[in-house]
């Protein structure tokens, strides 16, 4: 399952830019908005019981693959593109391993999910080729 999402947003994503070379750039507000998959990575994590007999526990979480949504408006003044982004991502976990005994617990419900605003600027380098680079940061 998960080779076949990594393949159709592959696909999906090399298609995109052949849609995007068929509108000319004009100059004024545009919106703009993206889906993908987010992929986040296993993680280790270290957490302690309190109380009597106060124990300190070391555990890798893995994930699956999630969404990742969001979108952006702004201004495109010719050379120039001002934008406000907005963003979300999540991710499933799908297994807690203890990292002493290799202990695999799995089948676990939790999420992580994670928002995020942006404010961007790009600089369009235009010429006559069907690919516009630029520089930019956010």
């Amino acid at each position: 399952m998960k080779k076949k999402l990594i393949v159709f947003f592959a696909l999906a994503a090399l298609a995109i830019p052949t849609i995007c070379a068929a509108m000319p750039p004009r100059p004024g507000p545009y919106v703009s908005g993206f889906l993908g998959v987010s992929f986040p990575i296993t993680t280790n994590v270290t957490s302690t019981q309190y109380g009597p007999g106060a124990k300190t526990f070391n555990d890798r979480v893995e994930f699956d693959p999630n969404i990742h949504i969001g979108g952006s408006g702004g201004f495109d003044f010719g050379f120039l593109r001002i934008e406000g982004e907005l963003s979300y991502k999540n991710g499933e976990m799908s297994s807690i391993t203890e990292k002493i005994s290799q202990t695999r617990i799995a089948n676990v419900d939790g999420r992580v999910g994670a928002s995020a605003m942006m404010f961007n600027a790009f600089f369009d380098m235009r010429n006559p080729s069907p690919v516009t680079p630029y520089i930019g940061g956010g």
